[in-house]
This record gives structure tokens, sequence and C-alpha cells, in this order.
């Protein structure tokens, strides 16, 4: 074992006793290690980026963005040191500030695919915080024209039906997801959700219930989905009781009480 202490005397010996304790679990004693290897070794870009990359597995918000903007002074060229110092404004909700971080990444990106995914997804969630939704759609499209990842696919097939827009391109995103990931519950809902503004009701059904067998728990979001979707049906009495059992498991009360009140 490396003794976490700056006389170690071995910044690299350090930084692979590190990697390991992060395997092991260990991550506060990976981040200790990281931090003193930074300090003795600060033109090490490995570290800079572990250490980060430890902090934001810690949800220390605060420092991920402390020590990358000591990453920046070292290595300003470096985009993914944006990536991450944007991630801890966007979950500081500082989305301005984020957005600033994630297009200083941009700017210096040279052939790195997975990264300008990334950064192009981060800014959509950004711009939808800030309401600007046909932002948010064209970031997300940029994203996924460079890399079709299934979870950023489902996000913007979501945001998309949620806004009730482009209710075809929701569609194309949310099939590829749940081709590219099946039986994953929340994916489901979000198809369930777009047939649903399509009037294609008895095939959302079928995607609701089974989304919701492969949950060991009610969930009042899938409960007043098929709530809704089944009141379109005309099943009346089944989506009353369905959004009953989503208010009992937490649902909002306000909107599901007015779904409520229309008549039988």
């Amino acid at each position: 074992d490396v003794a976490l202490d700056t006389h170690s005397g071995n910044p690299d010996l350090l930084h692979f006793a590190a990697l390991h304790w992060m395997d092991m679990g260990q991550v506060e004693k990976a981040r200790d290690a990281l931090a003193i290897v930074v300090a003795n070794n600060p033109g090490s870009i490995d570290g800079h980026l572990d250490y980060i990359g430890v902090l934001f597995h810690l949800k220390e918000w605060e420092n991920v963005i402390k020590a990358g903007d000591e990453a920046a002074l070292v290595f300003p060229l470096e985009p993914i040191i944006y990536l991450y110092s944007g991630g801890g404004h966007k979950h500081l909700k500082a989305f301005e500030t984020a957005i600033n971080h994630f297009e200083n990444g941009l700017s210096i990106l040279i052939d790195l695919p997975i990264t300008e995914a990334r950064i192009y997804s981060e800014l959509a969630e950004c711009y939808r915080e800030l309401s600007k939704k046909e932002k948010s759609y064209e970031a997300f499209e940029k994203s996924l024209l460079i890399d079709k990842t299934p979870y950023v696919m489902n996000n913007h097939a979501y945001f998309l039906a949620s806004d009730n827009q482009r209710l075809q391109d929701a569609l194309k995103w949310s099939t590829l997801a749940n081709e590219m990931v099946m039986d994953e519950p929340n994916f489901m809902d979000t198809h369930a959700l777009i047939l649903h503004l399509l009037t294609r009701n008895s095939d959302a059904l079928d995607w609701i219930v089974k989304a919701q067998t492969l949950i060991n728990y009610p969930d009042a979001v899938f409960l007043e989905r098929e709530g809704d979707i089944r009141w379109s049906l005309g099943e009346y009495e089944k989506a009353h009781k369905l959004w009953e059992k989503a208010i009992i498991t937490g649902g909002g009360k306000k909107r599901l009480n007015e779904k409520l009140s229309r008549v039988l």
C-alpha cells in the first residue's frame, strides 16, 4: 500500500494507487491521493483529468469547478476539462455559465467525436432549462448526428413529446432507443407517451403495461400514463382508479385531481 502523504516521493506510483483505490470503491481515498498527485505534478494532464473525474463521481460540484478552472490554466486547449467544469456549473443550476464552459470546449475540439457529442447533449439540457427549446432540439440533433447514444435519443424524444412538437421525430428516436436498449422501462414510457399523443392508444397501452411489469414497485408516472391512455380508450373507471393510485404513490395531486374531476 502507498502512504497518503506529500512525502511519498513518487507521484506516478501514488497515481497508480489512486486508480486502484477507485476500482476498489475507495473513492474518497482515491480523491485525496489524486489531489496530492496534482499538487506535486501539475504538468500531468492525466492527473488533472482523473482528479476532476473522481470529484465529479462524488458530486462535489464546487470542487469540480475549482479543479477544472485550475486545470484549464495549465491545459487551456483540453476540451474534456470544459466538459467537466461545465457539468459542475450545470449541476449547480448555473446554466448560462455552464453553456459558456461547454462552448469553450467546443471551440477547441479537434477529432474527439464522443466528447463533442457529449457536450452538445449537455448544451441541449442547459438550453431547455433556460426555456430555449429550439436551441435545445438543435443541440440534441447535433449530438445524435455524431453519436447515436440511446439515452440521448430517449431524452430528446421525451422532451419533444412533452412539448407536443415534432412527434414523428420523437417517434423515430424513441423507436431507435428501444431497439438498442430493450426492456428499459423509462424508454418504454417515453414510447407510450408518443404513441398516445399520436392517438395510437392501443399500442401505447401495450408499451406502458409492459413497462410496469419490468419494475418491482408502483410508479406514479407510469400509473398516470396508463390512466391517460385508458381514458382515451374509453376505459373511464380504470383510468380513475389508476389516477387515484398515482396520487397514493406520490404523483402530482393538483394535476391528478383535475383529471379525477372529469365526469365518468
